[in-house]
């Protein structure tokens, strides 16, 4: 495990270290002295944030790029993917305009795979590992490469990583969601999505083995928030506690996000959910 990512745990990161934003924010931190601001992913140090060893230069055959430069699922539950150019994205956060620009495609019918994303997760564990899940790329409704992603990237801590695709009937593209770490296992909780996959009143709840990288459905009953995205997980004694973000409603068959106001608990001894109390404006009871 780097310095960066030990001096992250000091700090009582043991869940989601970081949602949306919060995890492009960090990566992005132009106060940390490596941070590099270069065309190719626009995004930091990997070497220093991940301790992967990053090419000076992007050298990679074009022959890689044609076989793999589309977004799939995954065959298996997880399948690894070891495709050269997805591991080459990912090597220097690049999104799909950097990769467009560098093979001169200009090909739109389809989206391309990239690394450059919003709304995903982003999980320190114990042993030093590093896990991201989901996130989709651009949001331009006209966007051809506008894309939600359901694959996992998993960091070893010793310089190397694996990516994970999925089968969609296993794990839906998810983003804005929050993954928490409990006994080995990433609970994964909430999601924006696309609007077709979106079930008002119900509350999607995954988890995800550390050690096999599997993903299974949990089944959950009680009063749950309801289609939760851009919320906050905190979990103690077992019990993760949901605050924040929106609920997505129908008004006038159009789908909407209301601030949500109120806590809850998932008890995962039961998987049951209780809800708490009811927020003011300021998130205070």
């Amino acid at each position: 495990m780097t310095e960066a990512l030990t001096q992250i745990f000091a700090k009582g990161y043991s869940q989601t270290i970081f949602e949306g934003k919060h995890c492009w924010d960090w990566l992005n931190d132009r106060s940390h002295p490596d941070k590099t601001n270069s065309r190719l992913g626009k995004s930091m140090d990997i070497q220093t944030k991940f301790g992967i060893n990053v090419p000076d230069e992007w050298d990679l055959a074009p022959i890689h790029y044609q076989v793999d430069k589309q977004p799939r699922f995954g065959k298996y539950n997880p399948e690894q993917i070891d495709a050269p150019f997805w591991r080459e994205m990912v090597k220097f956060r690049a999104g799909y305009s950097v990769a467009r620009d560098r093979y001169q495609d200009t090909e739109y019918q389809q989206p391309i795979w990239g690394f450059d994303r919003f709304g995903r997760s982003m999980n320190l564990l114990p042993d030093g590992r590093v896990i991201e899940i989901g996130g989709y790329q651009e949001n331009f409704k006209y966007d051809s490469d506008f894309w939600i992603y359901n694959d996992i990237v998993v960091y070893d801590g010793r310089g190397d990583f694996q990516i994970y695709a999925y089968p969609r009937d296993v794990f839906p593209p998810i983003d804005y969601h929050t993954a928490t770490w409990v006994d080995g296992w990433l609970y994964i909780i909430g999601n924006l999505g696309y609007l077709s996959d979106r079930i008002v009143e119900k509350t999607p709840v995954y988890r995800l083995n550390c050690t096999t990288f599997e993903i299974e459905p949990v089944i959950t009953t009680g009063d749950c928030p309801g289609w939760i995205s851009h919320h906050r997980a905190v979990v103690r004694d077992r019990q993760i506690h949901i605050s924040g973000g929106k609920i997505d409603e129908i008004e006038q068959d159009k789908h909407i996000g209301i601030d949500n106001q109120t806590e809850y608990i998932l008890d995962l001894n039961e998987c049951y959910w209780h809800r708490v109390s009811s927020l003011d404006a300021n998130g205070s009871n």
